[in-house]
């Protein structure tokens, strides 16, 4: 940083704090000289607490409650204390900060050893790895453009590898358990106030209040955030072109009567807001975030979760659980396709409704030497899909005659009006056990039925706007225009189709467990996955359908704890081949119109090794290192694109990622830091255009008064340049069109509790 850069503070359009770079530079070494001296008295409270125990981290996800040494699954758990220690704002800062998974350009979604969320071939109905929150699963929309802050959260699971057999439906690639903090029978208050660079403010309160004593508790959570973003729009001029608002209430009721001790039922209601504008950039400098779209692009979605658990405890053996869920997604999105400011002529807007509803009935039997599990669960979703499209044609390349286009307009224009009624019921069985052969050999056995029925009507409704030339004007090359017109009418008109498909799948998963020390195991496990089938509509050729995609996991690792369980490592390698992949089929010259088939198989090798350690009450450092190989066995399109041997898209083959915190016991104060790492990842399938490798360090610095903590935090301190998506090739928008990364945001956080 020079000097005489300077940092400043904007709220409603007023820069209302300035600070030097010189200014900040002081500060921090201030901050690190107070660090220094206090590192004298670190031998003595290392020494103080060397006694110090973590408590005993429960992994819930997989149905049954394991710890972390007796969990085959590659999974990383991320606590409250987590959250706190490390200033993790959002779930995305969490992926951040997990090996061999990545959050979404903006954190818009996320990948697990680079597979993607909603899809990695731009195709399928289905996600590929679905978010649960309290027991709820988020809808794919949800999931990628919802808010996912990490406020009053008290555990995250972060399941890398195949989850079918355990969670169901979309969630081949793995699984996020969110749980949010339950209510608890004492009075408890919070507070925060956050503001930052960009006009970034946050406001966030919780109350927990209990109602009956030991019966009946209440906790209530809200958080308000907005950000002006940090693109400028050319064309309008505008510097909030990239803002964000958001908006989360949740309120969670614990019930737990006297008369019927065995007894626990928590509802929980969430109402969400997300509201965000358009993250490209363009121009010969994209550094210098701006964008000359002439259409605002806008983005809303609005979310409403109820959830209803029930747990009874029949005797000390037998266990019944239930859970309900509902949530409706109301999503709207405004989108330039060509982002240029002129001449362009490709606006789309999508406008989705999404109902779900779930239900889980689980039984649990607990011996000495068996832990199992059985279930059925049930879940019903639609949406009302529309979809509207302005697009152009080049008549004279679709034709094979470019002189058509002295004739015909340049581009020829064609409104759409897409409409998709989905509707997906879901039915599931499914048993999992835990068996003790003997004090060293632990066996899992699993198994799922899943049926998946799809109820699809497509109407496409295209309108050709552009003016059509009478043959009879043209003379002898009469004939030619005639048989243009004659290919354009088939775009023109309503097309209709109903489709009533039903997909089903046994999906069975098995490991072994060998306890080799009280504080050390190593693991076998192997599973089946499958993405269901599924349909679509296209502007130009109208409805279509596509089967089921599978996948076979096979996993091997090790998990130790040392330093009287203060410290962990844990570590998976893995195999998976992947078949039948639902494929993005391009229309010729459709402008981004597409179909969907079954054409790509795919295999994954890789590990990750995860290291984490509380030495005593003062300090907690991580540290972990994830590697993907992503390569597409088979992959040629219709249009004869062939790219077998390729990797994913935006699937980086190493992540990294490391921190420590200090927090003294003899005073207040606190410092922390940590850094993540991505290598480069290519964003197109031919793999010739590549984001930038980046490496990222976040830094927070404060004094804890007890009930009242200030604080000084910098997201990416250094400032990182770096190209997240390169997409100079979509809709021939040219050299110059990307997302990049976040700049360096430096800001102040109150937090205050009773």
């Amino acid at each position: 940083m020079r000097e005489n850069a300077s940092v400043q503070f904007r709220y409603g359009g007023e820069y209302i704090m300035t600070f030097t770079a010189k200014k900040i530079t002081l500060a921090w070494m201030l901050s690190l000289s107070t660090f220094a001296v206090s590192d004298a008295a670190f031998g003595q409270e290392v020494e103080t607490e060397k006694e110090t125990t973590v408590d005993e981290i429960v992994v819930r996800g997989e149905r049954i409650a394991r710890s972390i040494l007796n969990t085959a699954s590659s999974v990383a758990v991320v606590t409250s204390e987590d959250i706190e220690s490390r200033n993790l704002e959002s779930i995305a800062d969490i992926f951040a900060q997990v090996a061999n998974v990545a959050p979404s350009v903006n954190g818009r979604g996320f990948r697990i050893r680079g597979i993607s969320n909603s899809n990695v071939t731009g195709a399928g109905n289905g996600g590929l790895a679905t978010i649960y929150v309290d027991g709820a699963p988020l809808s794919n929309f949800a999931a990628s453009f919802g808010p996912k802050d990490t406020w009053d959260i008290g555990q995250v699971e972060i399941f890398r590898g195949a989850q079918s057999a355990s969670q169901g439906r979309d969630s081949l690639a793995g699984a996020i358990i969110i749980r949010s903090n339950d209510p608890i029978y004492e009075y408890e208050y919070k507070g925060r106030v956050r503001v930052e660079e960009f006009g970034g403010t946050t406001f966030s309160a919780v109350a927990n209040i209990p109602l009956s004593s030991d019966q009946a508790a209440l906790r209530i959570a809200v958080e308000r955030k907005k950000s002006d973003g940090f693109i400028h729009n050319t064309t309008f001029d505008i510097d909030d072109y990239n803002f964000s608002e958001k908006t989360l209430g949740r309120v969670k009721l614990l019930l737990e009567p006297n008369n019927i001790s065995a007894l626990k039922s928590m509802f929980t209601f969430v109402y969400s807001e997300n509201e965000f504008g358009g993250d490209n950039v363009q121009g010969p400098d994209v550094f210098a975030r701006e964008n000359t779209a002439n259409i605002l692009q806008k983005t809303e979605i609005k979310q409403i979760v109820a959830t209803w658990e029930v747990d009874y405890d029949i005797n000390d053996q037998w266990n019944i659980s239930n859970v309900f869920s509902f949530n409706r997604a109301e999503f709207d999105d405004i989108l330039d396709d060509d982002s240029r400011s002129t001449g362009g002529v490709n606006r789309r807007e999508r406008v989705n409704d999404i109902d779900t509803l779930t239900e889980e009935v689980r039984v649990f039997y607990t011996t000495d030497t068996l832990n199992a599990t059985a279930g059925i669960y049930y879940s019903k979703e639609t949406e009302d899909n529309l979809r509207t499209i302005l697009t152009g044609l080049d008549i004279g390349a679709l034709a094979g005659a470019p002189a058509l286009n002295t004739i015909y307009a340049a581009p020829f224009l064609i409104g759409g009006e897409l409409t998709n009624k989905d509707k997906t019921t879901n039915y599931a069985a499914f048993f999992s056990a835990d068996y003790d052969v003997s004090d060293f050999i632990t066996i899992n056995a699993g198994l799922r039925y899943d049926r998946e029925t799809q109820d699809f009507e497509g109407n496409t409704l295209a309108s050709l706007l552009s003016p059509i030339p009478d043959p009879a004007l043209f003379g002898p090359f009469g004939p030619t225009i005639a048989a243009v017109n004659a290919g354009l009418a088939q775009f023109s008109g309503n097309n209709f189709e109903v489709v009533d498909e039903t997909y089903d799948a046994w999906l069975p998963s098995a490991s072994i467990i060998f306890h080799w020390a009280d504080d050390f195991t190593t693991i076998l496990q192997t599973k089946r996955a499958y993405r269901a089938g599924g349909g679509g509509t296209s502007l130009l050729e109208g409805p279509f359908s596509f089967n089921p995609e599978f996948a076979w996991t096979f996993e091997a690792g090790f998990r130790k704890k040392f330093m009287q369980g203060r410290a962990q490592i844990s570590s998976n390698v893995y195999h998976m081949k992947w078949s039948d992949m639902q494929v993005v089929q391009l229309v010729p010259f459709g402008n981004g119109d597409f179909t969907v088939s079954n054409a790509a198989n795919a295999e994954l090798n890789g590990f990750e090794i995860e290291f984490k350690a509380q030495p005593n009450d003062a300090w907690n450092v991580f540290a972990n290192v994830g590697y993907s190989d992503t390569k597409f066995t088979d992959f040629v399109t219709d249009s004869g694109d062939d790219f077998t041997g390729n990797s994913f898209r935006d699937a980086p083959n190493w992540t990294a990622a490391a921190g420590a915190g200090w927090h003294s016991i003899r005073n207040g104060f606190f410092v922390q830091a940590d850094a993540n790492f991505q290598n480069s990842a290519p964003t197109n399938f031919a793999n010739t255009l590549f984001a930038d490798k980046r490496t990222l360090v976040n830094a927070k610095i404060g004094y804890d008064f007890e009930k009242i903590t200030i604080s000084a935090f910098a997201r990416n301190a250094f400032d990182a340049e770096y190209i997240s998506e390169d997409l100079s090739e979509i809709f021939s928008a040219g050299a110059g069109l990307a997302r990049i990364g976040n700049p360096r945001v430096l800001g102040f956080e109150l937090k205050f509790s009773n």
